[in-house]
């Protein structure tokens, strides 16, 4: 990437506005911003009205159905202190180049393992999802 490209990112950027082609973001105003978590609060309560599915009703469904278990979730939290833990040593030992690198790889496997575990999660949570579809059809 040549200077000029990356000053006018770096412009893009510190500015919030963001041009591609035709298109041209820019970031909502605090008016805007209030209107939105407005209407966002409006239809979450409307959903919780009409009894949509809430995230813990989806959850025991998951559980019950052996989707997803306690175990699960309790691996999710292991990875998640690991991954913390990795990035406090890394801190710690920042002078160290040879130990940050090695840090670093081992982060990077455990982040994996993160993500593994997430699209699990996801995964279990289209099942039921297409399963209950398949029941109101």
């Amino acid at each position: 990437m040549d200077y000029r490209t990356k000053e006018f990112l770096v412009a893009q950027i510190r500015s919030g506005t963001f041009i591609e082609g035709e298109i041209i973001l820019v970031p909502p105003t605090v008016d805007q911003l209030i209107e939105s978590y407005r209407v966002y609060n409006k239809s979450y309560d409307e959903a919780l009205d009409s009894e949509l599915m809430t995230e813990e009703d989806l959850k025991h469904i998951m559980e019950t159905s052996g989707l997803w278990t306690n175990l699960d979730e309790a691996d999710v939290k292991n990875v998640e202190k690991t991954i913390e833990d990795i990035k406090c040593d890394m801190y710690n030992t920042r002078l160290e180049k040879a130990f940050l690198k090695k840090k670093r790889k081992s982060l990077r496997l455990v982040e994996k393992q993160l993500q593994i575990l997430f699209e699990k999660r996801v995964a279990s949570t289209h099942k039921v999802a297409k399963h209950l579809l398949n029941l109101n059809v």
